[in-house]
Formats: structure tokens, sequence, C-alpha cells
């Protein structure tokens, strides 16, 4: 049995990943459903343990963790541009990880750094299909609706790049209908992972954007609470899921991840596959093939492969104009996104979702991470 000892000086989803490592190592013994591995939290060290020093965003260095056989530092499962100065510097050690929800092409600088742990599968699932929350009672109400249309584009909180992109398909495809409830327009703020063409666009898309960039300020949450007294806490507007992903075959939408070869898992997404229409989502390089190196299925999927290009295009206004392109061919060609190959897509996607296959994929890429390597760790 290997001991696994965890000494985290603070507290974060992060650490929901060692109990559902903890439950697959479970399922490996059919027989006796006993794990194979021994997890305690202690302050200290323990002798013939592989030691593992967990922190939530550290902002300085405790020397401490230098006593520890891995460090992971946990972003509570964000993107990678969620990070601190500390946590860049400590990360080009060999022995330091960050759990995040970057999910990376292979070739990414931060491949092997990645500790991948997603949580907005999980929360949809909860919120989805549990009769606690709300939304279970919205969905099903909504599930049996008839499409009206082919395509339709969403955009979220309104940043120069998202603005810049719906600009663009307003003025070129004015056939699809857009959606944008936000009005202000916030800077697009650096990030302290991102590629040269990351830099070189967000410096360019702010200097377009200067006259009406407003300062990003918090805005007062809108959290819709749960249950009598607040029994099942409370659950942001976002995770409700609008008529028109019901309503349409696709979706155009940004999401939260812009920077080139990285995707993070948002409700985004889950929204088309549980409401049955395909996501067109706009991103960074190769956000559609992220997408289906984890078996999801996207609107790009149904393009003919010269319009393809676009994703592995890293200029993002060269990427973004490609794939307005790609809009217009859908748009004048929406039989493809009633055809028998979109609705394969579009039930595959579902039933990943529905049977919570990211946190499967997640955990055992986790095992096949690190398991073998936990008796070495200590040498």
């Amino acid at each position: 049995m290997k001991h696994v000892n965890i000494t985290y000086k603070t507290e974060s989803f992060g650490l929901q990943l060692f109990d559902k490592w903890y439950a697959y190592r479970q399922s490996l013994d059919t027989d006796n459903y006993k794990s194979d591995i021994l997890i305690t939290h202690q302050p200290n060290t323990i002798l013939g343990a592989t030691n593992i020093w967990f922190e939530y965003m550290p902002t300085s260095v405790d020397k401490k963790m230098f006593d520890y056989d891995l460090i992971f530092l946990c972003n509570g499962s964000e993107s990678l541009k969620v990070s601190t100065s500390a946590m860049i510097a400590l990360l080009k050690k060999d022995n330091v990880y960050i759990v995040a929800d970057g999910y990376v092409t292979k070739d990414h600088p931060m491949h092997s750094k990645i500790i991948w742990h997603p949580i907005d599968p999980m929360l949809c699932n909860d919120y989805w299909s549990r009769p606690f929350y709300p939304q279970l009672y919205n969905n099903h109400a909504n599930v049996n609706k008839t499409k009206i249309g082919s395509i339709y584009a969403i955009n979220g909180a309104n940043r120069p790049h998202r603005d810049y992109f719906f600009n663009l398909l307003k003025t070129q495809v004015p056939t699809v209908k857009l959606k944008n409830t936000y009005d202000a327009i916030n800077k697009l703020q650096p990030s302290l992972i991102e590629s040269k063409e990351d830099t070189v666009f967000r410096l360019t898309i702010n200097t377009i954007y200067k006259d009406t960039l407003e300062t990003f300020r918090k805005t007062p949450s809108s959290s819709i609470t749960v249950g009598a007294d607040n029994k099942f806490g409370s659950v942001l507007p976002g995770y409700f899921i609008l008529d028109e992903y019901f309503e349409y075959h696709c979706i155009v939408y940004p999401e939260t991840t812009w920077q080139n070869d990285e995707l993070t898992l948002t409700e985004k997404g889950m929204k088309c596959f549980y409401s049955e229409c395909l996501p067109m989502p706009v991103g960074g390089s190769n956000i559609n093939q992220l997408y289906n190196s984890l078996g999801y299925y996207t609107a790009w999927n149904l393009l003919p492969t010269e319009l393809q290009s676009y994703d592995s295009n890293k200029n993002h206004q060269d990427r973004y104009q490609q794939q307005i392109t790609a809009i217009k061919w859908l748009s004048n060609n929406t039989d493809v996104l009633t055809s028998s190959n979109a609705v394969d897509m579009i039930t595959a996607n579902k039933q990943r979702l529905l049977s919570n296959a990211m946190d499967y994929v997640a955990v055992k890429t986790f095992d096949q991470q690190f398991f073998n390597q936990l008796d070495a760790s200590r040498q």
C-alpha cells in the first residue's frame, strides 16, 4: 500500500482530487473494493510516506515546502491565467505542479506541469440533475422544445476581444442573432502564462479599445440562493440555461480562455451538450481540437476541411476572421446542423456530460501521472 500524506497550508476545491483518486484506486479492486493507497492529512512530513505540500494561490514562498517530495499549487480549478508570480517562479522546479482547469495541447510549455482538475462539468451535473436545484425543473420544461433556428450567438461579460469578435460577426453575418447583455467593456488583463501571440493580441486589442475601456470593478453578487434557509448554498445565474440553447441548433459563444492552446471547460459548453445543440466556441488556437481530445464535438467538426484550418492559427485577429468565414458558411449550409452526423455528435456530447466522463478522465490521468512515481519521488 502506498502512503500519501498531504500537508495543506490553505484549503481549496483542488483537495477533492485526492478523494476522487482514492475512490478510483478503490474501483480497481472489483473483489473487495479496497483502495491500495492510504491518504492522511498531517501538518508535518511522515517518514516512509510520499509527502505532498498543497497550497492555494501562494503569494510568497514558505520554505517548509522544500522538505516535501511533491509540491502542488492550486488555483481553485481555474484557467492557467489565475496564478501568482510566486507560483510561476516555483513551477520552474521539477517537483512543483499546478492543480488547475487548464487543459492544454501536448506541445504547450506547461503541459507536463499541470494536474488537470475541472470543476464545471461536476457542478453542472449537480445543478441540472439534483431535485434540490431549480434548474432541474427549468431544463425538464425546456428539453422538448422545438428548434426554431440554426445559429445563435451569445456573448458573456464584454471584454475587448469578445466585443471585437462579435462586432465582426454582426457586420459580416447579420443573419445570426446576437444576445449581448453587457454594455461595459473591461480591459483585457495580462496573464503570467501567455504566448508571444497572446501578448501581441492583448496589447493590440486594448489599444483599439483604449477610449471605451472601463476600469474593472467587481459587481455585487447576483447569486441565487438554493433551498429553504439557503440550505444548498447559492448558484450564479450563469449556471441556468437560457431558452436559446434549447431553441437553436448551434450556439456561438466566447470561452473563458482566449489564450492559445488552452481550454477550460466551463458551463458555456456544458449548456450546449445538455440542451442538444452544437457549440461553436470562440477561443484561442486549437480550442476545437482540445474539445475533441476530451471526446466532445463542436460545430467545427461539420465544416469542410479547408474551413477548419482557422483552429490552428495562432494569430488571434486572423483566426477570428477565419472563424467568421466559417460561421458564414454554416449559416448558408444549415442542413449540416440537422444531418445524421450532427445528431450523432449531439447525442454523444450529452451522454458524455451526463456520465461525468470528465472527472473520470481527469482522475485517471492523474493516476497515470503519479501512481508509479510515488516511490521514486522519495528517492
